[in-house]
């Protein structure tokens, strides 16, 4: 004799978690596209299926909690690596500046590292880490400039092209609201 037990309230809820974790899957696809490093959220994307079987022979509250648990933390990494796509042009930017202070114009790398002050507010704690120690070295090298006591960087030169008229609005008007705040 074989028993078909079912429970169509678990069971709705677990096709919910799965197409959860199909949205999540197309999110994840989108940012690998991007070049972001994703390969350490693929391996739980994998145990997620395993563990909704197993919830679906039980019907457990351990195993739909496990299900639940494995889906929110997927959710919640696929947000951070969202939350801090700025990272890349956060990166260049500090590039760009220390390519100002290497040619000595040192009042466009000002306007940069303000614009770069307030973008490393956004960042979670790790791309911060990364970035804190070029903050500071620019912060230095900035104000002793001011000082006139430190070089100009020397080495192989790359000018930039100078930011065009929006750029130079939206700077402009960056520079404003920090003038206010201050």
């Amino acid at each position: 004799m074989k028993f078909d037990i079912t429970n169509p309230k678990k069971d709705k809820i677990l096709e919910g978690y799965l197409d959860k974790l199909t949205a999540l899957k197309k999110r994840l696809s989108k940012l690998r596209k991007g070049a972001y490093d994703t390969q350490f959220i693929e391996p739980f994307i994998l145990n997620v299926a395993p563990k909704v079987k197993m919830a679906k022979a039980t019907y457990e509250d351990v195993d739909m909690d496990k299900v639940k648990d494995d889906v929110n933390w997927i959710e919640n990494q696929i947000e951070i690596i969202e939350q801090n796509r700025d990272f890349p042009q956060i990166y260049q930017k500090v590039q760009e500046i220390y390519d100002l202070l290497r040619v000595g114009d040192n009042s466009q790398a000002t306007i940069l590292y303000l614009e770069l002050r307030n973008d490393y507010k956004s960042l979670d704690g790790k791309s911060k880490e990364t970035i804190y120690v070029a903050c500071l070295d620019i912060h230095e090298r900035l104000n002793s400039a001011k000082e006139k006591k430190f070089k100009p960087l020397t080495g192989n030169v790359i000018v930039k092209s100078k930011p065009n008229d929006e750029r130079t609005k939206k700077i402009e008007n960056v520079l404003n609201k920090l003038n206010k705040n201050e």
